[in-house]
């Protein structure tokens, strides 16, 4: 589906283009002049993001992360921006909220208000650096997020939960590990577009607001570290103290297993039935017995709490 939003006199057409269809795509490479290579990433599943300069336009592929509730993880979306003189093409899966709503408030604006209070009225640089802005906006929500999830994780590790926890940590860690992938070239794609796009470099009110787009970059990664650090804490932790735990129980069975050895030595001794075993014809032989593993017990006993092993 291709909306195209233009006002009367705005320095800015653009098109946002939802799942295009076969038709759409040649339509779009025959009258942008679109490169082969470029119509093959629109069509197809980007792996990473990328950027390439023409004569006429510049392409990119950006990835965004998306919160999938149901799953409780982080996919990733492709997000591809084609950068004309007097055209911005955006076209993505309809994953991206803020960019529906970018587009709906848009639509009001030039219905309503018309040209001077749109932002097609400035340049398609401007336009498309309002769009990323957004879409980074956007990221923030999900690691405030994964930072409650963290809270959480701590919170429950120390009230003795550590068991219950193991899967919430790799949960967690799966979020940041994905997250850190789909950001990770962020920041050099936006520098290599400032340097490559001369439209922007010729501006620079806009180049300034791209600038800020990778400081924004650079910010959201130094969080996603932090958490990244904070989680690989946690799960540390929480093995230790798993681990802790296995060996106290180990030691408990271990110690009770040392202590109880005097009664299965003496009851292994005297059930040999042989001829001449001791006790076996005195009538108090039994109590004997009795008294000779009560005192081995408490003989190991008494060792292990000197031993502070109690």
């Amino acid at each position: 589906m291709i909306k195209i939003l233009k006002g009367n006199d705005c320095a800015t057409v653009w098109w946002n283009i939802v799942k295009p269809t076969g038709k759409e795509v040649d339509s779009l490479k025959r009258q942008f002049a679109l490169h082969p290579v470029n119509i093959a990433d629109i069509v197809g599943i980007a792996k990473h993001p990328k950027i390439d300069k023409h004569q006429n336009y510049s392409f990119m592929v950006m990835l965004f992360p998306i919160y999938d509730r149901k799953s409780r993880a982080i996919f990733p979306f492709e997000m591809d921006f084609i950068l004309g003189t007097d055209y911005l093409l955006t076209v993505h899966d309809n994953k991206f909220q803020p960019v529906a709503r970018l587009v709906r408030t848009e639509e009001r604006i030039l219905h309503s208000m018309g040209r001077k209070n749109s932002l097609l009225a400035k340049p398609p640089s401007f336009v498309m650096h309002k769009i990323l802005e957004e879409l980074f906006l956007y990221i923030y929500p999900i690691m405030d997020h994964i930072t409650e999830e963290i809270d959480e994780i701590e919170k429950s590790i120390f009230q003795g939960k550590y068991r219950q926890m193991v899967d919430e940590i790799l949960m967690t860690k799966r979020k940041i590990v994905n997250l850190r992938r789909i950001m990770q070239s962020h920041k050099n794609i936006i520098r290599k577009l400032i340097d490559k796009d001369i439209a922007i470099q010729r501006n620079s009110e806009v180049k300034v607001y791209f600038e800020d787009l990778i400081d924004r970059a650079k910010e959201i990664w130094q969080i996603l570290e932090s958490q990244n650090e904070h989680i690989n804490a946690l799960h540390a932790t929480n093995e230790s103290l798993i681990s802790f735990r296995l060996n106290d129980i180990m030691k408990t069975l271990t110690i009770f297993s040392v202590v109880v050895f005097p009664l299965t030595l003496i009851a292994a001794i005297f059930g040999m039935n042989t001829q001449t075993m001791p006790l076996v014809n005195n009538k108090h032989g039994f109590w004997f017995i009795i008294g000779a593993m009560s005192i081995g017990t408490l003989c190991m006993f008494l060792f292990f709490k000197k031993k502070n092993w109690l």
